[in-house]
């Protein structure tokens, strides 16, 4: 039997740290997927914190502008995640739902000299 606020059995050896209490829990109606911890606040945010506030450029090409959202925002930020750490990534999805636009946004911020 799992114990209140304790990881199961099979997964305690590899929790190595303390465990720390969560400060701000998230709101009601919200689910996990729905935030970012953010470690230099130490505090949970929404993945809309996250993006700058930058104009488009005036001669941006319609195709070519990805307009920030929740995903998008999510998807780059996993994208940044797996490719610092070397691990493989697959975006699936329906058609139209900016998976290649993401991946070409990230690819042209890449250092090509790397």
């Amino acid at each position: 039997m799992v114990q209140a606020n304790q990881p199961p059995e099979e997964y305690r050896a590899y929790i190595t740290a303390p465990a720390r209490k969560v400060a701000s829990p998230f709101p009601d109606g919200k689910l996990v997927y729905d935030f970012v911890f953010k470690k230099d606040r130490g505090k949970w945010g929404t993945w809309m914190d996250l993006i700058d506030d930058v104009a488009l450029p005036s001669d941006a090409e319609f195709y070519k502008i990805l307009v920030p959202t929740p995903d998008s925002t999510r998807y780059s930020y996993l994208i940044d995640a797996l490719v610092i750490h070397d691990e493989p990534l697959l975006l699936v999805g329906p058609t139209g739902t900016g998976k290649s636009v993401c991946v070409k946004q990230y690819l042209v911020k890449l250092d090509p000299s790397k």
